[in-house]
Order: C-alpha cells, then sequence, then structure tokens
C-alpha cells in the first residue's frame, strides 16, 4: 500500500525528506507547478527569470511554487551565479517516488526493472 515504505533522501540544502508519493502528488497536481515540471523535465537548470519568462508566471506565483517544489523535494537548487539559483528537478527524488509506486502497484516487481 502506498504511504507505509518511504525512503529518505538528504536534500543538501535543507533537510532529510520523505520520498512520500503523496506529496509529490500534491506539489505536482497544481496547473502552475505542473508547468514548472515539465519546463524542468529534460533541460538543463533553468533560473527563476527564465521560468517566469517561459511559464508567463508572476513572479510572486513562481516563487511560492518553487518554494512548495523544494520542500517537497520535487526540485533541488543546482548551483548558484551570483545572487541567481538554477533549479533543477530532482530526479533521485522522482526514481524513489516512481519505484515506490510502482512496487505498491505491483509487488513483485524489482526495484529498477518492473516487466
Amino acid at each position: 500500500m502506498l504511504g507505509y515504505k518511504y525512503e529518505t533522501v538528504l536534500d543538501t540544502r535543507y533537510k532529510y525528506i520523505a520520498a512520500n508519493p503523496y506529496s509529490f502528488a500534491q506539489a505536482i497536481c497544481n496547473p502552475a507547478r505542473y508547468d514548472i515540471y515539465k519546463a524542468l523535465l529534460n533541460r538543463p537548470p533553468m533560473s527563476r527569470l527564465e521560468l517566469e519568462k517561459t511559464l508567463h508566471l508572476s513572479r510572486s506565483a513562481l516563487e511560492h511554487n518553487l518554494k512548495v517544489m523544494r520542500e517537497t523535494g520535487l526540485i533541488v537548487v543546482d548551483r548558484q551565479k551570483g545572487s541567481t539559483n538554477y533549479f533543477r528537478l530532482d530526479s533521485e527524488y522522482i526514481r524513489i517516488v516512481a519505484v515506490d509506486v510502482l512496487q505498491s502497484i505491483k509487488p513483485e516487481c524489482s526495484v529498477t526493472i518492473c516487466e
């Protein structure tokens, strides 16, 4: 069942967070956050300003949604250039959540491959 087995991931900027499928779903179900997720998917890290221009979101809306996504563990700050943060998806966190979901659906699946 979902929610019974969580692994812990280290977010070096903040704290230990639980790789929780429910918090992932809550973070991604908001349309603006889903758009941020899609914008960062398979792309190099992007700054807040680049995301703001790409997604046509206000600064405050974008900052709020980035904060929620960082607290969930979905995104991390990849690097800083001056005072500019560059964000990327945390692929390890996403992998852990995906494995947990797959194993809850089909418990006999291996951690890496499910046939």
